[in-house]
Parts: structure tokens; sequence; C-alpha cells
């Protein structure tokens, strides 16, 4: 297996600094300094380089009600490996866009990781198709204007009992 640098980062709103962050901070002095970087709060508006410079999108998003995260690094082309059972689900498609497991098993998550990182074929094509799947299914011009559509229809149909 080629050895790959990882990096770390977390998106958090200041208010969760502190113990979090000390904690974090803390983990990243036991990580093998050569192959993992801790590289701490990204602000949302540069993401978009991080997303693009990497390989894998892993977040297992506990909790994670939609997980917009993972529509984000879809659509910069990453397989995503996360949890099934919150946001995760709902954005990632398993088998075709990333990697699912269940909430409840470490070992799955970490097993997912290691699969994409070893399978360049698997982790090239789930990439291709999360591109694709987003582009295509949440296009916002494209959505707004179905939803526009759909609510124009609503309104041209007659109530009952309704004047007119």
């Amino acid at each position: 297996m080629q050895q790959r640098s990882i990096r770390l980062g977390e998106q958090r709103d200041d208010d969760q600094e502190g113990y979090r962050g000390e904690v974090l901070e803390q983990q990243d002095r036991q990580l093998p300094r050569q192959r993992v970087h801790f590289i701490g709060k990204i602000p949302r508006q540069q993401l978009f380089h991080y997303y693009s410079g990497a390989d894998i999108f892993a977040f297992p998003g506990i909790e994670e009600s939609l997980g917009m995260v993972y529509l984000e690094a879809q659509s910069c082309g990453l397989p995503v490996v996360a949890c099934a059972d919150w946001g995760g689900g709902e954005a990632v498609l398993h088998k075709q866009t990333g990697l699912l497991s269940r909430g409840t098993s470490a070992s799955e998550f970490t097993a997912n990781i290691r699969k994409l990182a070893e399978d360049d074929q698997l982790r090239h094509s789930l990439a291709a198709a999360a591109r694709a799947h987003i582009t295509e299914h949440h296009d916002l011009k494209k959505n707004y204007t179905g939803l526009e559509h759909k609510l124009s229809s609503l309104c041209r149909c007659r109530l009952p009992g309704a004047a007119g």
C-alpha cells in the first residue's frame, strides 16, 4: 500500500474552541508526524481547497442531520466514508458515491477508509460517480426550477369550495 499523508481538520463555531480544541491538539501530538497533520479549524471559504486536494473524505457525522459536508466533498469529486445512521445515509449512496458503515461500528468505518486507501480503482470509480451524482441531483437552479413548476401547478388547481 502506498504511504499517504492524512490531514485532519475541522469546521467549528468559535464558541466550541476551548476543551475540544485542546483534546484535538493533544491527539495531534500522538499521531505520526510524517504522515498525519492536524490543520485545525478551516474557514468555510477555504474548504474547497482542502476537498480538491484530497483523495477521500471521511467523516462519521455523528448526529449530523443532512450533512452538507458530504455534498460539498462529493461535488469536489471525493468518495465519502460516513456512517449511515445520520446525515451520511441521506447524502451518500452506499457503494456508488461512497462507503457507509453503522454508527455503532468504528471498525467498519475504519475498514471503509482502508478499503478506499488501498483500492485505487474503487476510489476513482466512487469519486467520478460522486461528482456526477451531485451535478445531476443537487443542482440548485435545476431543483428550484422544478420546485417552481410544482408550486405553480398547485396554485392553478382549484380547491374544493373555493370561489372563482
